[in-house]
């Protein structure tokens, strides 16, 4: 599990580090880390056979961005969308297809959380 979260977050980190060519790359750069982080993801949810794994996964990478400079409120969110990832792969028996799908995409909500705080904190003036 933890080779697949490596190499999950160094694909996501490295296509990221495009965003410092302009602030149009950065918001390009979004859709191409989901698309290319699909990859090891799928391949990690082609192994997971019991519960709490991608639950684990999430938990992984929620902790490996919060060290990097994420803010907290990012790691709850990553943990809640990767408990609703392991949910929608349960009701697949771990191992439909379309499951599998659909947990991924519901775990790449995790991307929205180091914006997050654009939104929860308040301006002061």
């Amino acid at each position: 599990m933890a080779i697949f979260a490596v190499i999950y977050i160094v694909i996501v980190y490295a296509i990221a580090m495009l965003g410092i060519i302009s602030p149009l790359v950065m918001l390009l750069t979004l859709p191409l880390s989901i698309v290319a982080a699909g990859i090891p993801y799928m391949l990690f949810l082609t192994r997971v056979r019991h519960a709490g794994m991608v639950t684990l996964f999430g938990l992984v990478v929620g902790v490996l961005y919060l060290v990097m400079g994420h803010p907290w409120i990012s790691i709850l969110l990553t943990v809640l969308v990767a408990l609703l990832a392991e949910v929608i792969m349960r009701a697949g028996h771990y191992r439909s297809r379309w499951a599998a799908i659909w947990a991924y995409a519901v775990f790449s909500l995790w991307f929205v959380g180091p914006m997050l705080p654009l939104l929860t904190n308040a301006p002061t003036t």
